[in-house]
């Protein structure tokens, strides 16, 4: 069997066009990346930034599924925090990387490959963008008015962007997380959408790789099976 086929289900009614391939991968990666960036924006401005008072939970099931801002300096549900900027670096390589194994590796031909590379770049581009400090005015935007002289855009409340520039002394290039679970006292790490864009793409691609290494397993036997007989 081809790698490149669908490994999870081929329902194709013709060979895939690269053109449509290009056209849903591009329309999984701007949705996820659109609704990532809308609902960082919203709950941060519901909610406020992490650490002010008075201490805000927007519970849905309370004690057990909320909201609540907060911003983390690592990776994924917190891991390696205060790099931001070797995260930015690695996503940097893993977009290159999708785009190799999507074009140069014919990555398209599979739909399920395509609906996989397609949410974990949403995932990427989601938390890059804040990885990057382009969530707000004190940022590389900030560091880029100060290096062409210009004057910093209006920020926050309508206020100039150095009178509030203090509340972000510790959040500049940090992800935006909201979701927020807890059971019996224990607190998982705030998470995001683009997270979950993250991890989904990472099983689907698990599921993919664990199913192609089942089919090929299958094809080695059948073929020894034929040339014993």
């Amino acid at each position: 069997m081809n790698s490149n086929e669908d490994v999870i289900e081929n329902t194709d009614d013709s060979s895939p066009s690269f053109g449509r391939r290009c056209g849903i991968f591009a329309s999984i990666a701007i949705v996820g990346l659109a609704f990532d960036l809308w609902s960082k924006s919203y709950m941060f401005s519901k909610l406020g930034l992490p650490g002010k008072q008075p201490f805000k939970i927007w519970w849905i099931i309370e004690d057990f599924f909320g909201f609540q801002t907060a911003v983390n300096q690592g990776a994924l549900f917190g891991i390696g925090q205060g790099k931001s900027s070797y995260f930015a670096m690695f996503s940097g390589v893993a977009l290159l990387a999708i785009a190799f194994w999507f074009i140069k590796s014919e990555g398209w031909k599979s739909r399920w490959l395509t609906v996989c590379l397609a949410a974990v770049t949403a995932g990427i581009l989601g938390n890059l963008y804040d990885r990057l400090g382009l969530w707000h005015p004190t940022g590389i935007l900030g560091d880029l008015y100060d290096y062409l002289g210009l004057w910093r855009p209006v920020g926050m409340n309508g206020l100039p962007t150095d009178t509030f520039a203090a509340d972000y002394s510790n959040f500049t290039y940090g992800v935006r997380d909201f979701i927020l679970f807890t059971y019996q006292g224990h607190i998982w790490p705030n998470f995001n959408i683009a997270d979950c864009l993250l991890v989904c793409g990472a099983i689907m691609l698990g599921i993919s790789s664990f199913r192609q290494e089942a089919t090929d397993k299958q094809s080695k036997t059948t073929e020894n099976e034929m040339e014993a007989t």
